[in-house]
């Protein structure tokens, strides 16, 4: 692998890190997070579900919903510096008040995510050895 797509040396090293290929056209700038937050998560190997709001949906939902390791994970996912809104905020928090984990990702804190999902790996891996 040429560079480490998420900044971070260490997981690079334990074979994590990826390449995120070229561009799609017409995608979005937050659209871009998205599909680097997926191919990180494919890598790992987890499930992710990404919930579609339609009429019946719940709005502020994260963008991705993922089970790793035996941890519940919610992603927000934003580009440059766009924000959380109100009402997504209050989704992470519930989730953070029932001991999941909720991460706003962007572009330029991939690494928090790989870093995450390499420590649960190493936990659970540790605990059912």
């Amino acid at each position: 692998m040429a560079s480490n797509s998420f900044g971070y040396a260490a997981v690079k090293k334990e074979g994590y890190a990826i390449e995120t290929g070229g561009t799609v056209m017409g995608d979005t700038p937050e659209g871009k997070v998205k599909r680097r937050v997926k191919e990180m998560l494919r890598t790992f190997d987890v499930y992710y579900c990404t919930p579609v709001m339609g009429g019946y949906g719940s709005s502020g939902v994260p963008d991705i919903l993922v089970c790793a390791f035996g941890k519940f994970l919610a992603i927000e996912c934003k580009a440059g510096n766009n924000t959380t809104t109100a009402l997504q905020d209050s989704h992470l928090a519930h989730i953070r008040d029932a001991h999941g984990t909720g991460l706003i990702i962007n572009e330029h804190n991939m690494d928090v995510l790989a870093v995450t999902l390499a420590a649960w790996k190493g936990e659970y891996e540790r605990d059912n050895a």
